[in-house]
């Protein structure tokens, strides 16, 4: 009766194995923007801004639109890193001069 009782439970360990790997070889990897990745974005964003002699705040956000990395170039105004906090989107820079507001 234990040796039933084992082989039982053995089986029944092996079948929930098997299952575990299955889903797991079904579920997708889903791949993150790193520190790493996105300083090294902010770093060609600062080259192109110093290129065109534009003043701006370089933010990076993740694909929810979380900021990972927030970088504000010499002379940029203030209120360009408050309108770069509040919205969300694609990675992006911002010039700091004027200019009317805009949804989106």
């Amino acid at each position: 009766m234990i040796l039933s009782l084992a082989r039982e439970i053995g089986v029944a360990g092996l079948l929930a194995l098997s299952l575990v790997v299955a889903l797991s070889a079904q579920l997708p990897t889903k791949r993150v923007l790193t520190l790493e990745v996105a300083k090294k974005i902010a770093a060609a964003a600062e080259a192109e801004a110093l290129k065109n002699n534009w003043n701006v705040v370089i933010s990076i956000v993740d694909d929810g639109g979380h900021l990972i990395y927030l970088q504000r170039l010499d002379g940029t105004q203030l209120g360009s890193i408050e309108s770069r906090s509040s919205r969300r989107g694609a990675p992006s820079f911002t010039s700091g001069r004027p200019r009317p507001w805009r949804r989106g």
